[in-house]
């Protein structure tokens, strides 16, 4: 519970926190009389592996999921922009899940689950002396909840079976950038990151149901961000990031300047 109230409080405060900083920012510099609006689009493509601690033994397992999604960035203010991204995500956990305490004992080993993600980010920029910035960003992210559903193939039992699972991810990453290459931008930083999700199965055997789930939490939610911004022109921009310890992630993706 705490953990979930952690959650909700960190996605609020890392998404306003951005938007004061920039709305400050912008009262206190003279008004153009012509205020533009830039949008950026891209595709992105990310590969996470998670550690989490399920249940109330705190049993220790990963959560490996991937996604390909379509973002939309619009550049609000002086120095704040919000994105919302949308796409397919396929998911599933790389040590066995069981529950043997079924009539018909199931094991779930690396039976990967697919469904759309759904997020929202917002990320803003200070200069520094030099050829140094910092920039923070923050975002929140739904894997939609997906059931697979099965038949018993066996002698003797009629029914089936089913699992389920859905998470939510929240992050905010602080990154210090060198902007002293031409076209290339190269940043670090760290990052905190927040992953909650239930995974759950059903069963019917004959004429008996049974059910029972897990709840799960990021293992170490304090991790290291590292990457490049690259231009390519006046209107592509390839991003790529990896991150460590809090989990192992890549992600790369190609956006479209207007």
């Amino acid at each position: 519970m705490r953990k979930r109230i952690l959650l909700l409080v960190l996605t609020v405060g890392i998404i306003a926190a951005p938007a004061l900083f920039a709305q400050n920012t912008a009262g206190k510099k003279e008004t153009t009389g012509s205020d533009n609006v830039d949008f950026n689009a891209g595709l992105i493509l990310s590969l996470n592996n998670t550690p989490v601690e399920m249940g109330d033994e705190n049993i220790k397992n990963s959560l490996a999921y991937h996604f390909f999604a379509m973002e939309l960035d619009v550049d609000l203010l002086d120095n704040l922009t919000l994105g919302i991204l949308a796409g397919l995500n396929s998911n599933y956990f790389t040590d066995p899940m069981d529950f043997f305490q079924f009539p018909v004992p199931l094991r779930f080993n690396e039976v990967k689950s697919s469904s759309m993600v759904l997020g929202l980010n917002a990320r803003s920029e200070l200069l520094l002396p030099g050829d140094f910035s910092l920039q923070g960003r923050a975002g929140f992210l739904y894997f939609k909840l997906h059931k697979n559903t099965f038949v018993f193939e066996m002698p003797g039992v009629t029914g089936g079976y089913m699992m389920k699972n859905s998470f939510i991810e929240a992050f905010a990453e602080l990154r210090i950038q060198y902007d002293g290459f031409s076209g290339l931008t190269i940043f670090a930083g760290p990052q905190l990151n927040l992953l909650h999700g239930k995974f759950s199965a059903s069963e019917t055997a004959d004429t008996v149901d049974a059910s029972a789930s897990y709840t799960y939490d990021q293992k170490q939610m304090v991790g290291l961000v590292s990457g490049v911004n690259l231009d390519l022109g006046d209107h592509f921009v390839i991003d790529a990031k990896l991150t460590l310890i809090s989990k192992t992630a890549l992600s790369a993706g190609i956006f479209y300047v207007f």
